[in-house]
């Protein structure tokens, strides 16, 4: 049995070990202890700084969040106005692009700033990365998803959705708080509850592929059926669908259990929940990925499956069998 230990105590462990601070008091969060992404001297990400910021709001650490921002925006490229997405150990970045899911974490965050430190300058910043996001980011036409990044230009990658960035009770802080584009980023919400929708027709057990290609004629989005874009893994529930349980528990937390149904979110999150609830029983745990017909890929475990899913169970505890 494992002993109890308190979010306090975790989040000291979390801060000694992940959290650096640079000589200039610019902070960030250490995404690559073991080495082994790639390159493999890379020390943190958009991803890693948007975690950090949403933490520390939370928590409600002003320094630590100020120290956070200040290190996004020392990187942000004035070409699309958001993060370069990776940074080495030398403190340069080996490429200029973005990667949405952290743009859109650390915009959330700052709207959340405002609202526990007011000052109005954490909401300009905000409203700033949101016209980039949707400048560069939100597919336009009729899609309204989110893309890959700044770099999905007018190729096939333009076409690509990942899962992970499907992050609805962003959309809905954004439709609120960017007033001036309420209208698109109601659309980007409405567009993303109908692609929860649509994977869960397609595959009962709410399991989503990390890459999903627009249909231009159908003009609807489908799990990839092989590689798109990372690995062979992009048509299966891996390491960037892991996070959609996470994702799926915290509109939930925002806006309650009426507002997912309202939404139509409910079927989504009640199918996940069932699956994750069916492997706990068989096996004690969540496994590191799965294909989407529930079958598992590997027999291991970490963090980053276990926690998303226990997010999901947690906060749905409601939901009927």
């Amino acid at each position: 049995m494992h002993a109890q230990v308190s979010v306090d105590e975790l989040h000291s462990n979390w801060k000694n070990k992940y959290l650096a601070t640079r000589r200039d008091g610019s902070k960030y969060v250490k995404y690559n202890l073991a080495g082994d992404s790639q390159p493999s001297n890379a020390v943190t990400t958009s991803e890693a700084i948007g975690y950090g910021m949403l933490i520390t709001v939370l928590r409600g650490e002003k320094p630590e969040f100020d120290g956070l921002m200040k290190f996004y925006q020392s990187f942000i490229n004035p070409n699309h106005g958001m993060m370069k997405w990776q940074i080495l150990d030398n403190f340069t970045a080996p490429d200029s692009n973005s990667a949405t899911d952290g743009d859109m974490d650390v915009a959330y965050a700052l709207f959340k700033a405002e609202k526990k430190w007011g000052g109005g300058s954490y909401k300009q910043q905000a409203l700033s990365i949101c016209q980039s996001l949707l400048t560069h980011c939100i597919k336009s036409g009729e899609s309204h998803m989110p893309m890959v990044g700044s770099w999905a230009g007018p190729t096939d990658n333009r076409v690509l959705s990942r899962s992970s960035d499907w992050m609805p009770a962003h959309f809905l802080l954004f439709k609120t708080e960017d007033s001036a584009h309420a209208d698109k980023w109601q659309a980007t919400f409405d567009k993303t509850v109908a692609a929860y929708e649509r994977n869960r027709t397609q595959h009962p057990r709410g399991l989503l592929a990390d890459f999903h290609v627009y249909d231009e004629s159908a003009k609807v989005y489908n799990a990839s059926t092989g590689f798109v874009l990372e690995n062979s893994h992009d048509k299966d529930y891996f390491t960037n669908a892991s996070r959609i349980p996470w994702r799926l528990a915290t509109f939930w937390k925002a806006h309650g259990e009426q507002a997912v149904r309202d939404a139509g979110l409910y079927p989504a999150m009640k199918a996940l929940k069932k699956f994750f609830e069916s492997e706990i029983v068989s096996t004690g745990e969540v496994k590191g990925g799965y294909y989407l017909d529930g079958s598992r890929m590997n027999e291991w475990t970490n963090n980053a499956y276990m926690g998303p899913a226990w997010c999901l169970l947690k906060v749905c505890c409601t939901l009927c069998a």
